[in-house]
């Protein structure tokens, strides 16, 4: 089910009155901010809103744009069929699949990461526990800061 999602605005408005959130190292509207706030996942915080309104959980997959899901389905319509499934459970703050892609820079996104995103996500779905979770909300944010950190455009 559609929603709205909470974020900061991290990458200046496109012609066309949109904003899409993957941008490369090159890409003119992000400042060096706005890559390292972005690469933290610090653009992501303001989703707690979501949480709190039931629209998201904690953990789950990654809420994602109707471009991205279309996407998705193109690199392996079968394996999209069984990922989109997970979407029985609310999107997620932290999850699995979003975490490697973050950490691998999932800003080039192609068709062997997309592929195992969803495998991390189709698994997380299907081995869901609450030990999972706690290990996710506690580990993950680590993983984010630590590939920040590693690849920071503030840190040359």
């Amino acid at each position: 089910m559609p929603f709205l999602v909470n974020k900061f605005r991290t990458l200046s408005e496109q012609g066309n009155g949109q904003y899409f959130d993957t941008f490369g190292p090159t890409d003119p509207r992000a400042t060096r901010f706005a890559k390292f706030v972005r690469k933290l996942g610090l653009d992501e915080w303001p989703q707690v809103v979501n949480i709190l309104s039931g629209d998201m959980s904690l953990v789950g997959i990654r809420p994602q744009v109707p471009l991205v899901l279309e996407q998705r389905q193109e690199v392996d319509p079968g394996l999209f069929n069984d990922w989109y499934y997970c979407y029985q459970r609310n999107p997620g703050l932290f999850g699995s699949g979003q975490a490697y892609a973050h950490d691998i820079g999932y800003y080039k996104e192609n068709g062997e990461v997309i592929r195992t995103v969803m495998k991390l996500d189709i698994h997380a779905y299907e081995t869901a526990s609450l030990g999972n979770d706690i290990d996710a909300v506690f580990t993950q944010p680590f993983t984010l800061i630590r590939s920040a950190l590693r690849s920071s455009p503030l840190a040359t």
